[in-house]
């Protein structure tokens, strides 16, 4: 049996890069895709050039002014990002069926077996990346490996625009010196808890006695473990059809305690993530609102809807039982909000819709598709909802997924 060989594909500064191809006068120019830096923006992606200054994302776009006052700010254009990641995945498809999109940005390829056709590992993606280069004009770093914990290592280990091969059996030793917040599971505070045992990089990690580990850390302790020694399982898994979830945030211009308010910005939001359900004809297991106060800390709360959902009214019922909650919680003002759907599944005429009790929420959800049709015509705010009219001339910037 041939030895696996996984392809991590990461898009360097992709939305910023995307900017610097459509428009090649902001090529070499430090460049942040971000909002309005005299209202609340933030910074979405910055190129490399800027990166040098100390910029990053979810900076302060203002802030991004003062560390580099020659910064390009771009507004963002998510049709531009959504196609070029369209056309990166077709490329990849021309290697192999077996490919991962992990996010708009990032995928991973199994080449498993592709070597007689088409030439060594390192051969495709040298070549790969001369192509997205040539035919697309973006950069992008490559990590090849037998698994694709080990894989996105080294593409991270390589950016920018770099490419690293970790051959079959070096993985622990690439991993050893590395700190253990490279292993995917290992955040600031699982970090924190290592450290206080001395752990800070992967060979201690991997060195450290389990037990040990899982008075720590507990259930999740072998795992960690295992990768940190460069062991992963994990099988690249194409995803296909539609998203797996669907959200909408606004950043405030001036922090908000009014409910009214909030509640009229959520219901803008569910419209909006209504309507891309109903385009994908999918409906929502899952809804979340998520608040980010004025002191930056963010809360957020969920709940499961049963049966599916679709319809405006049955998503804003939910969500706004989930935001009059999270506003119980805290007394401060609330800089940014936001909803998410999740579990998605297919529409399809769902037994409880044919009872009587269900037949208000039907006839809501023929009217959401109404003004679906309208919209998809004439523009989303051609037809706007009463419980929306309170936002003119007050709406946030909305960053959109």
């Amino acid at each position: 049996m041939a030895p696996r060989v996984v392809l991590c594909l990461d898009m360097d500064a992709f939305f910023a890069s995307v900017e610097c191809a459509r428009d090649p006068a902001l090529q070499g120019r430090p460049v942040v895709v971000g909002g309005s830096p005299e209202g609340r923006g933030v910074v979405t992606s910055a190129t490399y050039e800027a990166r040098r200054y100390g910029i990053h994302a979810a900076m302060p776009t203002a802030q991004a002014l003062r560390l580099c006052p020659q910064v390009v700010v771009v507004r963002g254009h998510f049709e531009a990002y959504h196609r070029a990641s369209r056309q990166v995945r077709s490329i990849l498809e021309e290697l192999s069926p077996w490919v991962e999109m992990a996010s708009i940005d990032e995928a991973f390829v199994d080449l498993t077996g592709t070597e007689q056709s088409l030439g060594a590992p390192l051969e495709i993606a040298r070549g790969l990346q001369a192509r997205i280069r040539r035919e697309l004009g973006l950069p992008c770093s490559i990590g090849l490996a037998a698994n694709k914990l080990v894989a996105k290592v080294a593409c991270s280990a390589s950016k920018p625009n770099g490419l690293r091969q970790v051959l079959p059996g070096e993985e622990a030793a690439f991993l050893a010196p590395r700190p253990a917040t490279a292993i995917p599971g290992i955040g600031p505070r699982t970090a924190e808890r290592l450290a206080e045992l001395r752990v800070r990089t992967c060979a201690q990690l991997a060195a450290t006695p389990l037990p040990v580990l899982q008075n720590l850390l507990g259930g999740p302790a072998a795992g960690l473990q295992r990768r940190a020694r460069g062991l992963d399982g994990a099988r690249v898994a194409p995803h296909e059809g539609p998203a797996l979830s669907i959200s909408r945030s606004s950043t405030f211009a001036e922090d908000s305690r009014d409910a009214t308010y909030l509640h009229a910005v959520l219901y803008s939001h569910v419209e909006h993530v209504g309507h891309a359900l109903r385009r994908q004809r999918q409906c929502a297991g899952c809804i979340a609102v998520q608040v980010r106060w004025a002191d930056f800390t963010t809360q957020r709360h969920q709940r499961t809807l049963s049966p599916p959902a679709a319809g405006d009214e049955e998503l804003y019922h939910a969500a706004g039982e989930l935001l009059a909650y999270l506003l119980a919680q805290d007394r401060q003002r609330v800089r940014l909000l936001g909803v998410e759907v999740s579990r998605l599944s297919p529409q399809g005429v769902q037994l409880p819709l044919l009872l009587p009790e269900r037949e208000q929420e039907q006839r809501a959800l023929e009217l959401a598709r109404c003004l679906d049709r309208i919209r998809e015509e004439h523009g989303f705010k051609a037809i706007r909802r009463g419980s929306g009219l309170l936002l003119h001339g007050r709406a946030g910037e909305t960053d959109e997924q």
